[in-house]
């Protein structure tokens, strides 16, 4: 999923989700987000209207918006809706270069590979 495509469906009050879970063994833990943290995390959101309004405004807004646009609305969505807290490379060992917003990590074209190097 692109980050237009993304944005997009925001303005038809559409949120896109992962669609897998995290493994039973280890359900504290999970590489990439997964369901549950969609759910969990993002989706009590959307019950204030004021959050869900704004989140529709963005989306309103990346339509038709050029591709500079669209980086400037999806980093402020992500840098203000799901932010990584400050302290979370050294509560969960995420290495400074891996430190950014799951929604960035998942809108990497699928050749990418994420690396601490």
């Amino acid at each position: 999923m692109t980050p237009r495509q993304f944005l997009n469906g925001l303005a038809f009050k559409v949120f896109h989700s992962t669609q897998y879970i995290r493994h039973h063994s280890k359900p504290l833990y999970t590489p990439e987000p997964d369901v549950l943290h969609e759910f969990c995390g993002h989706v009590p959101m959307f019950a204030d209207p004021a959050f869900a309004a704004l989140s529709q405004s963005i989306g309103l807004a990346s339509i038709g918006a050029s591709d500079f646009e669209i980086k400037r609305w999806v980093l402020l969505f992500c840098f203000t809706f799901t932010p990584l807290p400050p302290s979370s490379h050294e509560t969960f060992g995420v290495s400074p270069s891996r430190a950014m917003p799951s929604c960035l990590l998942r809108m990497l074209p699928d050749d990418r590979a994420v690396s601490d190097h």
